[in-house]
């Protein structure tokens, strides 16, 4: 996947949850993810991420961090204790090398700063989509 139009083409039968507790966000960023992917699972937190995760089949979850009832790198734990394959995606505005070195021990594809430009979006979600890709072949 080179350019947006082979990452479009990709991603846009892929089922996608996206988990972001502030309405603002979630809504604005929601926007740029009707481009790529034309089934979007949204949930408000990270309990309802993780509760819509295990009632969907999903191919792609992108999460953002701090969030109530359950932050994103808790749901993520979660959902690793029995699927260790679904490529994730981290939103977040948290800069600290910590939450970036928890998320890649529980192998997390990709982690974006918010806010970020569609560049770097595309860049990372290429990056995650190719890991994905090279996860299904191998099986």
């Amino acid at each position: 996947m080179e350019n947006i139009d082979d990452i479009i083409k990709y991603s846009s039968d892929l089922k996608l949850l996206y988990v972001e507790d502030d309405l603002i966000a979630r809504e604005s960023i929601k926007i740029i993810l009707e481009e790529f992917f034309k089934k979007i699972i949204v949930a408000v937190d990270g309990m309802d991420g993780l509760e819509k995760y295990r009632d969907n089949s999903v191919d792609l979850i992108i999460t953002d961090i701090n969030m109530p009832k359950l932050n994103g790198l808790k749901m993520i734990e979660k959902i690793r204790e029995k699927d260790k394959d679904t490529p994730i995606m981290i939103l977040s505005a948290y800069t600290e090398s910590e939450y970036l070195n928890i998320g890649t021990k529980l192998g997390i594809g990709g982690y974006l700063l918010k806010p970020f430009d569609l560049d770097q979006f595309v860049s990372t979600l290429d990056n995650v989509l190719r890991n994905r890709t090279e996860i299904t072949t191998k099986q």
